[in-house]
């Protein structure tokens, strides 16, 4: 099933700190706040949104529990923080829980790049198939924290 998150999103820094052609930059800040989840795409106010799959079944009024994984980011001239993806949208809180913890144990594993097989092995599971690498995986990522928003589906 899709549903469609309507969100604020922003940032700021990420400038260059000289004029430099190998100047550092400034840190990144994002910032995210979901507004709304909303079973037809066409009610969904504003022009920010995304489409997220999910396995659970929902109908307008349901409560949906949609598990944001925060992480940091960089490379060499700079780095992000609270940079976000939608990890998933479940329809109990306790599969929510369970995936948050799961993600935060195999943040302090120090697993690194996309491991598919772990993913099983571990009882990960991503409502959302864009979920081909773990974005607090990788050699200047970290995970942040692990947000739950409870939302009505609308």
């Amino acid at each position: 099933m899709k549903l469609h998150l309507n969100y604020e999103a922003g940032e700021s820094g990420g400038h260059a700190l000289s004029n430099d052609a190998w100047a550092d930059y400034s840190d990144t800040v994002r910032t995210f706040a979901p507004l709304g989840l909303y079973l037809n795409r066409n009610n969904v106010p504003g022009w920010r949104n995304e489409t997220v799959e999910t396995r659970d079944e929902f109908r307008c009024g349901d409560v949906a529990f949609m598990v944001v994984v925060r992480y940091s980011d960089g490379d060499t001239l700079g780095s992000s923080t609270g940079n976000w993806s939608i990890w998933g949208i479940y329809r109990d809180a306790k599969d929510a829980m369970k995936q948050k913890g799961l993600i935060e144990a195999d943040a302090r594993s120090g697993a690194s790049g996309d491991m598919k097989g772990r993913e099983d092995a571990i009882g990960l599971a991503s409502t959302n198939p864009h979920h081909s690498l773990y974005d607090w995986r990788g050699y200047f990522n970290s995970l942040e924290n692990v947000e739950i928003h409870t939302m009505a589906v609308l």
